[in-house]
């Protein structure tokens, strides 16, 4: 499977606006691997029952927490979510030493377990890395061929995150400090601390180990691979994009970063950016069918001192031809943008918008622009209206009016849709790129 893709930013509360945490990440998948949004509200389970990931079984928790992930159709795990305690994760795949023989965890089946049992991050992290103790992680069967690959995850919440790196059994972890992206490399060496029992026992047996100072894991657990300039140069792309903003950090210039083509310098004059593959933030793929490409997207506005709802801004597909949905936990989510699946479909929000993407691929820079245009207004509205309201069905809720507040927001989102896919809709071409040359030239069928 291509690594070349994926990026996960954190901006801590002293670096931003608001004061408070926005965790954001760029899901990069093959280019034509739906990826929906699903919801599942709080359940509780018996003793002694058996939760059935995507390989493996393990032992269900008593309480698996409300939440929204992001999830590649094929799969019982998210690439990025959120829940209910305003818990956000995002898994980075991961090239490592270690070489798995059969398929046990996957990332995306621990992005999903964090989200179930974590109250707060620590928590979430906490049941990510027991998971990576017992079963490990594996080889598995992809739809796109066999995939073998570690992860590492940002895991947070409003007070805290953290930077969690794994090797088949073995992890490492880090108390962010500080704004930080992470990329598909791993960044934690001897600055890491928490760390597995026995990654520091196989670490100091190690013909290399000196004896001197903090084991360093990356050293010890890292493959170099072709893919590692990339994610060292991505890496290094967002950290630097939120230096350079650093103290004035909001949802525009985070949406810009994720947007970001990396020739543009880091204060874009030109809003409109070529879609074209390349190593930025935004990834585009060169083929139809084959290679990375930005897949889903997600922006957490956290909120620590009880003013207001967590805002959780969506985008699907590339967010450089794409938009920010603002969202929340207590309203519901459009059927379309809940459904995906392999075969190509008008009624699915996550194809409309792969649509598009092709569209603007074989147009001009004028329906680009013209489009940004659109979307930038509406990202605008979009931005002006959500905080007011996240205020507002915070104040009724603990009035105890939590069924207002679900219509209004579920009205609310639902209106914002509708907006978003209609412009969508209006600048998809006919021909080559029509329903049913997609499902003929895509083989999707």
């Amino acid at each position: 499977m291509n690594l070349d893709g994926c990026d996960t930013l954190i901006a801590t509360p002293g670096d931003t606006a608001s004061g408070n945490t926005i965790f954001a990440k760029n899901s990069d998948r093959p280019p034509t691997e739906t990826q929906p949004l699903v919801k599942h509200d709080r359940k509780t389970h018996s003793p002694n029952t058996i939760n059935t990931l995507e390989f493996i079984s393990v032992p269900e928790t008593e309480v698996s927490y409300k939440h929204v992930g992001s999830r590649p159709y094929w799969c019982w795990g998210y690439e990025h979510g959120f829940n209910e305690h305003q818990v956000v994760i995002g898994n980075e795949a991961l090239q490592s030493k270690l070489r798995p023989d059969k398929p046990t965890l996957t990332g995306m089946d621990l992005v999903r377990l964090g989200l179930e049992r974590g109250s707060n991050a620590r928590e979430a992290l906490d049941a990510i890395t027991s998971a990576v103790e017992r079963f490990g992680q594996g080889k598995f069967e992809h739809p796109d061929g066999h995939s073998t690959y570690d992860n590492g995850f940002i895991v947070a919440d409003p007070n805290e995150a953290y930077v969690l790196e794994t090797a088949g059994h073995e992890w490492a972890a880090r108390k962010v400090q500080k704004s930080q992206g992470i990329s598909n490399t791993y960044s934690i060496s001897n600055n890491w601390d928490l760390i597995s029992e026995n990654a520091l026992c196989l670490a100091t047996k190690s013909a290399d180990y000196n004896g001197n100072g903090k084991v360093d894991f990356r050293d010890f657990f890292k493959e170099d691979t072709k893919f590692s300039y990339s994610a060292d140069q991505r890496e290094l792309r967002s950290c630097s994009l939120l230096d350079h903003h650093a103290g004035k950090i909001n949802i525009s210039k985070i949406i810009s970063i994720l947007s970001d083509h990396s020739g543009q310098g880091l204060e874009s004059k030109n809003k409109v950016e070529a879609i074209e593959s390349g190593h930025g933030i935004c990834m585009h793929s060169d083929s139809v069918d084959k290679g990375s490409n930005t897949a889903a997207s997600v922006i957490a506005d956290l909120c620590a001192d009880d003013t207001r709802l967590p805002i959780y801004w969506t985008s699907m597909y590339s967010p450089c031809t794409g938009i920010f949905l603002p969202n929340f936990m207590e309203g519901s989510l459009n059927e379309s943008v809940t459904f995906g699946e392999k075969k190509s479909s008008q009624n699915s929000a996550w194809w409309i918008f792969y649509y598009l993407n092709q569209s603007l691929k074989t147009g001009n820079a004028q329906d680009l622009a013209h489009l940004r245009e659109e979307f930038d207004n509406l990202q605008t509205e979009f931005l002006s209206t959500a905080y007011n309201l996240a205020e507002d069905s915070y104040s009724l809720i603990e009035k105890n009016k939590y069924h207002v507040v679900e219509k209004r927001l579920t009205e609310y989102m639902e209106n914002n849709f509708v907006k978003a896919i209609d412009v969508a809709k209006s600048f998809i071409k006919t021909g080559e790129y029509s329903q049913n040359s997609v499902n003929s030239k895509l083989s999707l069928g």
